[in-house]
């Protein structure tokens, strides 16, 4: 045969394709770069940072747990504007976690048995509350896809769901370690297909559940190695469909595919550019930038996305192969 010597070209793309799948995922975590932190409204005005989350103008919103505010930053880290607790109508008192919904309010969980709703310049629009509040702690907020406003309380150990009005559509979970059982959640997400993504802290997990409340899967246990958490707390998917998740023990973000698959991680302990100290949260921009809750160092840290050049190497890569396996056809 005329290339008897040759690799087949079936063998051929079979040991390409795992390479250009490796090198896509090892990508996949490290596009972000350093770009600012944020420290402080002025040198005696320190942050005292839990949750973030970014609105349809790129603006950035830090709930300011420590100082009872929240803020508003411009995607350069001023300040654009401050809701304060210390002032009327006297929310947030204790400000958590944070979402933004279609109108671009603001909704705050706020740690005194309530969730807060302002508009984009600061007005108290309503507070939702749960019908058991002497349990309602709630950590994390999250918008889905169909507009609806989903909780993780950690008083009662469930996850509940509200419409925009504040009515409550369902609840689910309950404390315990077993499958749809929560121990301590401070994290919530919901992904395109509204399938909701629960941070179970103290059970050092993160929990899928269908729209409807089923269970589904599970990602992590305890420990230190890839895939692994040590009390994950704020969890976002990016523009991609990527999860990430605070890993908070371990002073690192983790990264996985939208069904679960670990990705990869960045960060570890210090307090240097890219280093962390127990971070809390994290949001994306419509471009895809990172901006993390730095909370051991009471800071906000953003890192850029830096244009992905596996498209183009998967791409060229691609037609590399074309081209190989049309020159091993038999005849040539």
């Amino acid at each position: 045969m005329r290339h008897s010597g040759l690799i087949s070209t079936g063998r051929r793309v079979a040991i390409l394709l795992p390479a250009i799948l490796a090198l896509h995922h090892g990508l996949a975590y490290a596009e972000f770069q350093f770009v600012r932190a944020v420290t402080g409204l002025s040198p005696g005005d320190g942050l005292d940072p839990w949750g973030i989350a970014v609105d349809s103008g790129n603006n950035v919103w830090v709930s300011d747990f420590g100082n009872s505010r929240v803020l508003a930053l411009t995607p350069a880290g001023d300040l654009i504007r401050q809701i304060s607790g210390l002032q009327e109508p006297f929310f947030p008192v204790a400000p958590l976690g944070l979402a933004i919904d279609s109108a671009q309010h603001v909704w705050v969980a706020d740690g005194v048995q309530a969730i807060d709703q302002f508009t984009a310049d600061g007005q108290l629009v309503s507070l939702v509350r749960d019908t058991n509040p002497t349990n309602f702690l709630p950590f994390a907020v999250a918008i889905g896809p169909a507009g609806d406003l989903w909780v993780a309380n950690a008083g009662d150990s469930n996850v509940e769901q509200f419409d925009l009005n504040g009515n409550l559509l369902r609840q689910f979970g309950s404390p315990g370690i077993g499958n749809g059982q929560f121990d301590l959640p401070l994290g919530i997400a919901v992904d395109a297909h509204g399938h909701v993504w629960v941070a179970d802290t103290y059970n050092n997990r993160i929990q899928e559940f269908s729209a409807n409340g089923d269970y589904l899967s599970q990602i992590g246990s305890l420990g230190t190695g890839d895939g692994q958490f040590n009390q994950p707390t704020g969890i976002e998917f990016d523009p991609l469909g990527r999860l990430w998740v605070a890993d908070t023990g371990n002073n690192r973000l983790q990264s996985f595919t939208g069904a679960g698959t670990y990705l990869g991680q960045f960060g570890s302990f210090g307090h240097q550019n890219g280093q962390f100290l127990e971070p809390s949260d994290l949001a994306f921009d419509a471009l895809g930038n990172m901006w993390v809750v730095d909370r051991g160092n009471r800071r906000i840290q953003e890192f850029a996305n830096v244009p992905e050049p596996s498209t183009m190497l998967l791409a060229v890569i691609g037609s590399l192969i074309v081209l190989a396996t049309r020159r091993l056809r038999p005849g040539c």
